[in-house]
């Protein structure tokens, strides 16, 4: 599978293959994380009820500091709700949790910088609630 041109890693970054919807299972994930002394980690990607929430979750296990990027996750219409549904439920729950004092937060593309250096305040109130938004376009 090829990596797009915008996200390609820069010669010398570390890649990462996974057999499994959780980025961490069976992978060299954790070893370059914590190679890098990472703590905190941004979730993006496709199949919000697998692969993003088995991710996100594993993050947390292994005490990481998580943000889902709220519009930068998304899925396909199942037959339970529509794709849209799929990531608003996400999204409400990680508000759920970070409301409840768990070390996750939900985030845009546009606060996410300010979350990685650091510079988010916990608990920082919204204009409007993020639990709604998604990538949209190709989740392939």
């Amino acid at each position: 599978m090829a990596i797009h041109d915008s996200v390609e890693p820069a010669l010398g970054e570390p890649r990462v293959r996974k057999q499994y919807g959780d980025a961490f299972r069976e992978t060299e994930l954790p070893v370059e994380l914590n190679r890098a002394r990472v703590s905190r980690i941004s979730i993006v990607g496709c199949m919000t009820e697998f692969s993003v929430g088995a991710t996100l979750s594993r993050a947390l296990l292994l005490g990481h500091r998580v943000a889902l990027v709220a519009d930068a996750h998304s899925t396909f219409d199942n037959a339970f709700r529509p794709a849209t549904g799929e990531i608003a439920l996400l999204n409400e729950e990680v508000e759920s949790a970070s409301r409840r004092g768990l070390p996750l937060q939900l985030v845009t593309t546009e606060e996410l910088p300010a979350w990685l250096a650091d510079d988010f305040p916990p608990g920082v109130e919204r204009q409007a609630s993020r639990s709604g938004e998604s990538a949209g376009g190709d989740a392939g």
